[in-house]
């Protein structure tokens, strides 16, 4: 499966998805978001452009951005350590109105997908009217 493949694999997702390149540097840029993550979130791949972008407006109030950057450093490591291949985090994300809602996110930290890029799942945690997962 080239990247392409894969963008439309994530985009035919029933939850917001997108895919990140992992670096060394930390900057980890992201290459793509699916439909359902804008329409969930509001932020287009411009607005969230990288890692740093996307915590920023993610989680705007820096001490809440903190903790929930050492709970999802907490558990890559634990996962590391025990060789397991899924790190999530439940977190509260701010989407481009403002509005909070409660959100597990989750990786797959063992593989990537294609070239040093992972997927990134949001499943939210909210009860919902409707069809959703």
């Amino acid at each position: 499966m080239d990247f392409a493949d894969y963008q439309r694999f994530v985009d035919s997702l029933p939850i917001p998805a997108l895919l990140v390149k992992v670096d060394k540097d930390d900057t980890h840029l992201v290459h793509h978001l699916n439909p359902l993550f804008t329409q969930e979130f509001g932020y287009t791949q411009e607005d969230i452009p990288d890692k740093q972008r996307w915590w920023e407006k993610a989680y705007p109030d820096p001490d809440y951005r903190e903790a929930v950057e050492r709970q999802w450093e907490l558990e890559y490591q634990l996962a590391a350590d025990s060789e397991q291949d899924k790190v999530s985090v439940d977190a509260r994300i701010t989407d481009i109105k403002g509005d909070e809602r409660r959100y597990r996110v989750a990786t797959n930290i063992s593989t990537p997908i294609i070239d040093g890029i992972y997927p990134v799942f949001f499943i939210n945690l909210e009860p919902r009217i409707g069809n959703y997962l």
